[in-house]
């Protein structure tokens, strides 16, 4: 299995012969297909297990149909491909099914095998620019503090019940993305909060899925690219795939996105004279940010971020009103808020805050090296920062124009390191070896997702232990 999939334990069967009734498939001549049982779906036929169709998709290389022999083998039922695919596999030993375009087919198909429903779980998904891993871990922990068990999907990390596994994918394919949520529904988790990719709203990787509530962040978004943002985002704000949607109108991007929105919307802004339906005012202490949430209809939350900054109040205040639009009183928020003092979710490589000893400079670890994720992450700890604000660059290489002329626009001092681990300790030594109380150092690595892995069914995070490695070796 892929280390970012996840399937349901106890998948019903459902037969091949009804599959094809269902989506109108012509049924290969010769096989008794009502014979077949059908226990899972898969695209990718290194992760093929016993009683699967496997759905071989065209690729930039190659054609998936060129490994039918290997997915049998491993215990393929069936093949679901396109024409040209039909060639390729003619000699294969299982029936193979056809239609026009097998990638969109897939999440259709992942849907009734493993019979999704949009109500159990009840989806939010995030998309958009800064912020989207955030608000997912958000709003999953919200709905826990509400008492709702909840399922999530990011790229920081994958969890249902007691299952935890690392991400390859910001969003997993729709076989696996079906497959995790089927999982939730069998370990009884009533919602499921799910980051959404540019490339899986473009790539079919949403297909057969209803959100209840869906929040397409815009916050680094302005008027040079609000047309982008509005064309990558439309198809999100469309009744065959959301209910309603959370939308921040402070840019451009934001307001054309409520015009072109084809389901209810429900609109956040940071501007106090905003005809918004919820307006967010925040400010900064010594322990994070404080924030209020405040609705036309005297609907209101109060409550506390450990997170630094703007960022972070419109992240907490984003995550609360799609939890209010998927149907919560904002009382009930209040109280859940209340008993912990605000949230303080650690959020893996999204300014995470690296424990440390009384009297030691504040270390965040930052995965995003994008120029607006790198201005809206110096911004929100300037405001925290008395002292110096240096950032440690992990791969200088691959650190954009743009994000390093940020980088020396905003920051006291910009160290940068070769890309491997010798280097960028010893930049985050440099770092720290004058640093005091008052200073503070951002590690920005935007390897972080891809580095973190599964070791002994722990998640085991190297950007987070090289940061804590040079506290220690600094005397921290």
């Amino acid at each position: 299995m892929p280390t970012d999939s996840i399937r349901p334990h106890h998948a019903a069967a459902r037969i091949l012969s009804e599959m094809c009734a269902e989506f109108g498939l012509e049924e290969p001549e010769g096989d008794d297909l009502e014979s077949i049982e059908v226990t899972g779906v898969s695209s990718d036929h290194q992760h093929v297990e016993s009683g699967d169709i496997f759905v071989a998709i065209p690729g930039e290389r190659t054609h998936g149909a060129n490994f039918v022999a290997d997915a049998v083998e491993s215990g393929a039922v069936a093949v679901l491909t396109d024409p040209a695919g039909r060639v390729v596999a003619a000699e294969a030993s299982v029936p193979v099914l056809v239609v026009d375009d097998p990638r969109l087919a897939l999440g259709h198909v992942a849907r009734w095998v493993y019979r999704t429903d949009p109500e159990a779980p009840r989806l939010f998904g995030v998309a958009g620019s800064v912020g989207k891993t955030s608000v997912t871990f958000l709003i999953a922990d919200l709905f826990e503090r509400l008492g709702v068990a909840a399922g999530l999907s990011s790229s920081a990390g994958r969890r249902t019940g007691e299952s935890r596994v690392a991400s390859t994918l910001t969003t997993p394919e729709a076989d696996d993305l079906h497959a995790l949520i089927a999982r939730m529904r069998e370990v009884g988790e009533r919602v499921a909060a799910i980051e959404i990719s540019s490339h899986a709203l473009g790539g079919e990787r949403l297909a057969g899925l209803e959100f209840e509530v869906v929040g397409p962040l815009n916050f680094a978004a302005d008027r040079h690219d609000a047309e982008a943002f509005v064309e990558a985002e439309r198809d999100l704000v469309d009744p065959e795939l959301a209910r309603r949607a959370v939308i921040n109108v402070d840019s451009e991007a934001g307001r054309r996105l409520v015009e072109a929105a084809r389901i209810p919307v429900a609109t956040l802004s940071s501007q106090p004279d905003s005809d918004a339906d919820w307006i967010v005012e925040w400010h900064s202490d010594d322990q994070g940010t404080r924030f209020e949430v405040r609705g036309h209809d005297d609907r209101v939350v109060r409550s506390h971020t450990t997170k630094p900054g703007a960022l972070a109040a419109l992240n907490a205040a984003s995550a609360i009103v799609m939890v209010v639009e998927g149907g919560w009183a904002t009382e009930q928020i209040q109280d859940a808020l209340d008993r912990t003092d605000g949230f303080d979710v650690r959020i893996p490589g999204r300014l995470e805050r690296v424990a440390a000893r009384d009297g030691a400079p504040a270390v965040y670890i930052d995965g995003d090296d994008s120029a607006a994720a790198v201005r809206t992450a110096l911004t929100s700890l300037r405001a925290h920062t008395p002292g110096r604000l240096s950032i440690v660059v992990g791969d200088g290489q691959a650190f954009g124009a743009d994000a390093a002329s940020v980088a020396h626009e905003l920051a006291d001092r910009v160290l940068v390191g070769g890309g491997d681990e010798p280097a960028t300790a010893q930049a985050l030594q440099q770092a720290l070896a004058d640093a005091d109380a008052d200073d503070t150092v951002l590690f920005l690595e935007a390897r972080a997702d891809a580095l973190r892995h599964l070791d002994d069914d722990k998640i085991t995070d190297p950007t987070l232990e090289l940061a804590r490695d040079a506290l220690s070796d600094a005397g921290w």
